[in-house]
Parts: C-alpha cells; sequence; structure tokens
C-alpha cells in the first residue's frame, strides 16, 4: 500500500489542466461527423475500463426510475432525458451494464478477446470492439490507470495499450473520452502522477478530450477517496446539492459526468 495522497507533492500536468476540457477542438467535431455517417446513436454513450467508472454508484445514479436531487441544476436535467433515450436491448445508456467494464480491469483487459463476455460478444471479438458494436454511441468515457497502477504495469506498456484503444475507438467514428486517475490511499502519488502524465499526452496526440478527475476530487476531503472507491455521501449518489458533491466522491464525479455531457450535447451535438 502507497502512502496516503498528499497536497504537497510536486504539480503535474493533471494538477494544472483544467477539470473540464475545450470540445471545440475540429477533431472531435470530425470524429462526430464520421461517427453519424457510420451510424452512430448520438443520445448513446458507452463507458469501458474499471475504477471509478465501474464502481456501481458512478454513472446509474441517472438512470431511468432512479431517485436523484439536481438541486440548484435543473439544466442537467434535459441531458439525463437525452442519454436516457432507449436502446434495442432495453436498456439506456446510464442504465446499461457495460461489456468492457469490470471493477478490476485493466487497460489490457479491453484488448483481450479472452476476457470478453461469450454469451453476448463474437468469437474473437475483444471487450472494446464487442461495446462499440452493441452500443454505436456517440462518446466513450475511458477509465483506465487506476487498477494498471494499482498491480504495478510498466508505464511504457500502458501508455501503447491505452494509444490503441484510442486509436480503435477513434477508428469507429466515437469520441474518447478519457479521465484521469483519482488520488487514492492505495496508489503511491508519484505512481498515479505517471500515469496521469500518459494520459495526457496520448490525450494531447489524439485530440481526446480529458476528464480530469484528479483535479475534480483535490478539494473533496480525502480526496473523494475511500480506500480504492470513491467516499458517497450518505443521501445517496444521486445528490447533487453542493454539500454532496463538495464532500464525497462519488457526487462530485457524477455531477462532472452529467456536465461534460450537458456541454457534449450543446457543442458537439448542435441542434440535436
Amino acid at each position: 500500500m502507497g502512502p496516503p495522497p498528499t497536497a504537497a507533492s510536486l504539480p503535474g500536468t493533471a494538477d494544472l489542466a483544467p477539470v473540464f476540457p475545450d470540445l471545440s477542438d475540429p477533431r472531435i467535431g470530425q470524429l462526430f461527423q464520421a461517427g453519424a455517417a457510420a451510424g452512430n446513436l448520438p443520445y448513446t454513450f458507452a463507458h469501458i475500463g474499471g475504477l471509478p467508472l465501474a464502481q456501481t454508484e458512478v454513472i446509474r445514479a441517472f438512470a431511468p426510475g432512479k431517485s436523484y436531487n439536481l438541486a440548484s441544476q435543473g439544466d442537467l436535467q434535459a441531458v439525463i432525458d437525452w442519454f436516457n433515450q432507449m436502446l434495442g436491448d432495453g436498456t439506456t445508456s446510464f442504465s446499461r451494464s457495460s461489456v468492457a467494464s469490470t471493477f478490476d480491469w485493466t487497460v489490457i483487459d479491453l484488448l483481450d478477446p479472452s476476457r470478453a463476455n461469450p454469451s453476448a460478444c463474437a468469437p474473437g471479438e475483444t471487450p472494446l470492439d464487442c461495446e462499440l458494436r452493441m452500443t454505436q454511441p456517440v462518446l466513450v468515457f475511458v477509465s483506465v490507470g487506476f487498477n494498471d497502477a494499482l498491480r504495478g504495469m510498466d508505464l511504457g506498456t500502458f501508455e501503447a495499450q491505452l494509444r490503441q484503444v484510442v486509436a480503435t475507438v477513434a477508428g469507429r467514428g466515437v469520441v474518447p473520452v478519457l479521465l484521469s486517475l483519482p488520488r487514492s490511499n492505495v496508489v503511491d502519488v508519484t505512481v498515479a502522477q505517471g500515469f496521469n502524465e500518459a494520459i495526457f499526452r496520448v490525450a494531447q496526440e489524439s485530440g481526446a478530450p480529458v476528464l480530469n478527475v484528479w483535479r475534480l476530487l483535490s478539494e473533496v476531503p480525502g480526496f473523494g477517496s475511500n480506500g480504492e472507491m470513491l467516499s458517497v455521501s450518505p443521501s445517496g449518489e444521486g445528490d447533487l446539492d453542493p454539500s454532496a458533491t463538495g464532500n464525497f466522491g462519488v457526487n462530485a464525479l457524477n455531477n462532472a459526468l452529467l456536465r461534460f455531457l450537458s456541454e457534449f450535447r450543446a457543442i458537439v451535438l448542435t441542434g440535436l
């Protein structure tokens, strides 16, 4: 187990980059147009990888039938409704269980056909390709690095595999949205910073936007961490009142995911 996170660590890219990326990069719009021509669904997003998105309280808080509190952010209801449009299997982006997301997965698992769900995926298909085929999303949240760092994966291997994931996603006309690692008392801060540097390098090369979870949670008590998991407000994961988003990791991340999706719809999905 690494030492607890500390605010005194030397600043890296994730400390300085904004929480929300600039979505006006023309490469993002070009990917969307290519995906639209290929039949991707503008009301669908997917998520792949491991923690923190594989934590059950993340994303799913806004699925149909769930109770949540938008507090003063009533404008977010429109984006919840948009991405809760029904998919062919009767699920929505918020309720669907991704075939490419599992609690303990690393980036390598996304590209390993032996890790694919045989009841959903074709023989020889990777979990990543399977999820992209099944959902035809406009964007995919890529949550990798935490488990990779926890298991001591070589940083060069991680970066090369992440580059392949991003290329695969973009090759389908889907916008890859990378998440930086959150701080945690189970991963050494300098190790986590190294993985975040790799994530930002791949993002800069490819034009993939980064939702900077590291900085998002930097002012949340305990960095929003509860060991391997993010902390959750006693009022529930769907509570977006400032008392919840300012003090608990899951609530802060759920709020940021909705805000990102809202901005993505306004800027990239113009007119939809």
